[in-house]
């Protein structure tokens, strides 16, 4: 009856010491298994986080594409504004184009006219000669102008000789009135001096 108590005792003890290395373990292993979770978590992290930074610049090209072919130049501001502009421009655009050709088609036109007359103008003879004179009227009006400005140097030369003239009548009636003078000074002298004799002879 004593040895059973004993054993249960001893038995208890081993159960004890074993309970408390099991709880003495069981940390342990919490730990272990915490770290491995807590390893597994990151791991899952980065996974999820490079799957989602991954999709988000997928995404990124893809939006570009949608967005290049949801907006069309017919959608751009700028682009509406111009086809606007244009929509608006067109019929006056349109009516200077045709004018512009009809312009065209006149000049045209009146080009392959000028053209025939002056064909026929240079084919005349008489023309020809017009033509020849108007060509040579160049030379005549530069003869014009040295025949002009030759009269214009006979005229001073003219006028310069009238004046030597003027002065040379002037200095000739100086002249021939000096010697007139001196003429009847003579004379008077001449008289005085047959004078004398008869009255020396009367006195006698």
């Amino acid at each position: 009856m004593s040895s059973a108590p004993l054993h249960r005792v001893i038995v208890g003890e081993d159960s004890e010491e074993e309970s408390d290395e099991a709880v003495y373990e069981h940390p342990a292993s919490k730990a272990d298994s915490e770290a491995g979770e807590s390893d597994e978590d990151r791991e899952a992290l980065t996974s999820s986080d490079s799957r989602e930074l991954q999709p988000d610049e997928e995404n990124g090209d893809t939006w570009r594409q949608v967005h290049s072919l949801l907006l069309p130049g017919s959608l751009d501001g700028l682009c509406t504004m111009q086809s606007a502009m244009m929509q608006k421009m067109k019929p006056s655009i349109e009516s200077a184009i045709e004018r512009i050709q009809e312009l065209m088609m006149n000049q045209k036109e009146l080009l392959s006219r000028v053209s025939a007359r002056d064909g026929e103008l240079t084919g005349n003879e008489r023309i020809g000669k017009i033509n020849a004179t108007m060509t040579k009227c160049t030379a005549y009006a530069q003869k014009v102008d040295r025949l002009i400005a030759n009269m214009v140097e006979i005229s001073s030369v003219i006028e310069r000789i009238k004046t030597k003239a003027d002065d040379l009548r002037v200095d000739a009636q100086s002249y021939a009135i000096k010697k007139e003078e001196k003429r009847e000074e003579r004379q008077q002298w001449n008289l005085f001096y047959a004078a004398r004799p008869s009255e020396s002879v009367s006195s006698d």
